[in-house]
């Protein structure tokens, strides 16, 4: 018999060469055919040619086809191929050869044997290829008898850096492998870690072996509807097989009341170790409230709390509670979440240092106010994502540094009065403030207003983002104006009066931020010019602050002259225009063509005099990596085209692009096919060809 691993080489190779001399026959035949001008001839010899040419030549191409596809380890087209092979001439053994030896070389050796044996049954007259049946079986066997168990052979670990890489579904299939391979698995601490429960088959037999890995897992994910696997994981956590979870996400199903009192036990059973919970209870209404978790979770430190019900029917009885003194964030999201739905909650956890809620009304404000004394940061509402807790020195009470009023929805947006004296006291601490309020105040409260908060200044404020309503602007001015911390952010909406707004800034060092939202007003251009002018100068003095960003949505302000003095800003390195009606095409270029060199981002949105030869300017900036076009109606895929091509390249990584990142949003006359002709110059493209909000 040959010897196996040669006989392996030799299947290897295609069974025959393309028959060349088959096809100019063909082709002689059909050019008689059409030199007579026989149509019937030519079309019965036309479709005789492709019926021969497919079942004389498919077979080969597939089987070379198929041994190329072995040989780069492309396995599932290499079947393919061969079992194509064998659709073609069933009775033929070439076919069970190549499927046998993708098999093999795939380390699927039985499959292979099973391969050669069926092709050994077929081949009836073709001794060539019994022969390469027999020495493909053959080669099989060997290498099936001689295989190493390579996890089981391995250090422990090297064995448990290859396990903890795999997928939660390719490890729940290598559970069953093998006795050997089950106890590596479930030894292997770090694969366990982490564990995120969907849904399925894999998920269950993960489940079911939690007896012996559910002392590994520290955080686990329960994000489905399957009733069986939420049974299993509370009877694993009631049994004390998570004995290390510090963070647990469970997604309620629509049956979870029958859960409600085992939940209890769960939670009571991982107290000692769980820190963080997430909770989404959707519409159910007899599920587990707010005051059930919280009373056996007495380690808890982190809560996110979810449910689309009114937030009172589940925050549950806080009167016989102990304070919760591990609780620092807390994230409510709910429908009229109001002050009765928390105050319970802010009596009995007293440490709480950040409060994040959507879906509340204005009452909360005075809860907060009573009962959040140790709070840093606070979320209303807010879609935006909200700063993080830092790290807290215990002892320390800062103050409420960080405050987000930031609802999108004016309905949904607090009103300045119910907000401004919880602002008015942590004056001192807070060095964030995001005012997004639903209206001006009332005439009549104006004047009893600035008597109830004299010397209305901030001591630490950083960030500043505020609507300027006719009247409450004089009175946020002036707790901007001489304050002891210089602001740096200034973020100001709906902007009455623009002129008085300058005139504050031109007393204060220049802004790092300057964003201009709905401004109506044309009367302070010249101002905003000498402002511009005078943050010029900043720029290339030493050791000032520097203006570096610039928003401008939606201003009438904003003419040729303001952009002419923004461009001699050398600091400057992101700009966002949108909707400058008073922008010339002029002004624009203008602008465009004196960016400065360190410009790293530019978004343009919604401007008609933007043209390509615009777009094609932004070559000119060498440190320029992010673009952004949204609403452009002049703007093509010529100028998209001139921009990148004719841009210097920048590193990134092992490669260089002249863009990190292109968006084009709404652009009617930019198409797909424009903006893939650019993909190869651009690390990032996204395309949307209808309008959608950019960030």
């Amino acid at each position: 018999m040959a010897n196996p691993s040669t006989a392996m080489e030799d299947l290897t190779l295609p069974v025959q060469q393309i028959d060349l001399k088959l096809f100019q026959q063909i082709l002689g035949q059909l050019d008689v055919s059409l030199k007579t001008r026989d149509y019937n001839r030519i079309n019965n010899d036309a479709t005789a040619a492709i019926t021969q040419l497919i079942e004389s030549q498919l077979y080969v191409l597939s089987d070379i086809r198929a041994y190329a596809r072995a040989m780069q380890g492309y396995y599932n087209g290499a079947y393919e191929d061969a079992i194509q092979m064998i659709d073609c001439a069933p009775e033929l053994g070439a076919g069970y050869v190549r499927l046998g030896n993708v098999y093999s070389i795939s380390g699927r050796q039985l499959e292979a044997i099973e391969a050669y044996d069926e092709g050994l049954e077929k081949e009836k007259s073709d001794q060539t290829q019994i022969e390469r049946l027999r020495a493909g079986k053959a080669a099989a066997i060997a290498k099936n008898e001689t295989r190493i168990d390579y996890l089981k052979e391995l250090p422990i670990e090297l064995a448990n850096n290859i396990i903890q890489k795999l997928s939660e579904g390719d490890m729940s299939i290598c559970l069953s492998v093998s006795s050997v391979w089950r106890k590596r698995i479930l030894d292997c601490s770090f694969a366990w870690t982490h564990m995120v429960i969907t849904g399925g088959q894999k998920d269950l037999r993960l489940v079911s072996v939690m007896s012996s890995a559910g002392r590994y897992v520290e955080s686990l994910d329960i994000n489905t509807n399957n009733g069986r696997l939420h049974a299993l994981c509370l009877e694993a956590m009631i049994d004390k097989r998570f004995d290390k979870i510090r963070t647990l996400k469970m997604k309620a199903i629509q049956d979870w009341k029958w859960y409600t009192g085992r939940i209890s036990i769960a939670f009571w059973q991982i107290r000692d170790t769980l820190t963080t919970l997430s909770v989404d209870l959707a519409e159910n209404k007899h599920a587990i409230t707010l005051a059930d978790i919280l009373l056996p979770c007495c380690n808890l430190t982190d809560l996110s709390f979810t449910t689309a019900l009114p937030m009172a029917k589940l925050t549950g009885d806080f009167s016989t509670m102990k304070s919760h003194n591990a609780l620092l964030n807390l994230e409510l999201t709910g429908n009229l979440i109001d002050k009765e739905s928390i105050d319970g909650v802010l009596q009995r956890c007293p440490q709480l240092r950040r409060l994040v809620m959507s879906g509340c009304i204005s009452s909360v404000v005075d809860s907060i106010a009573q009962y959040g004394s140790n709070l840093e940061i606070l979320g209303y509402n807010s879609t935006k994502p909200i700063p993080r807790l830092e790290i807290v020195t215990t002892g320390e009470t800062p103050g409420l540094r960080k405050m987000f009023m930031d609802a999108p929805v004016p309905r949904t947006r607090i009103r300045i009065e119910s907000i401004l004296p919880l602002v008015y006291k942590n004056r001192a601490t807070l060095e964030t403030v995001v005012l997004n309020t639903s209206s001006d105040l009332v005439a009549e409260d104006v004047q009893q207003l600035y008597a109830i908060y004299p010397e209305f200044k901030f001591e630490k404020l950083n960030t500043l983002t505020a609507r300027l309503y006719r009247r409450i602007q004089p009175l946020i001015l002036q707790s901007i104006r001489d304050t002891p911390t210089a602001l740096a952010h200034l973020h100001a909406l709906s902007v009455y009066d623009l002129q008085g707004l300058v005139d504050i800034l031109m007393t204060m060092p220049p802004l790092i931020t300057l964003q201009l939202a709905s401004v109506e007003t044309s009367t302070a251009s010249a101002s905003l010019v000498q402002l511009f002018e005078k943050y010029a100068i900043a720029a290339k003095s030493f050791g000032t602050p520097k203006l570096q960003q610039v928003i401008f949505r939606e201003c009438a302000e904003i003419t040729d002259s303001v952009l002419v003095s923004l461009a001699m800003i050398q600091s400057l390195n992101r700009v966002i225009f949108r909707a400058l009606r008073n922008v010339t095409a002029e002004g624009i270029g203008r602008f465009l063509g004196n960016l400065p060199c360190q410009m790293k981002y530019v978004e343009l949105c919604n401007m008609d005099s933007i043209k390509d030869s615009h777009i094609a300017t932004l070559q000119k900036c060498p440190s320029l990596v992010n673009v952004a076009l949204q609403g452009l109606q002049n703007v093509t895929d010529e100028g998209l085209r001139q921009m990148v091509y004719g841009k210097p390249m920048l590193p990134s990584g092992p490669n260089f692009y002249a863009l990190f990142c292109l968006t084009v949003k709404a652009c009617p006359l930019i198409t797909e096919v424009g903006t893939h002709c650019v993909k190869e110059m651009v690390k990032t493209v996204v395309y949307e060809k209808y309008n959608t909000m950019m960030r």
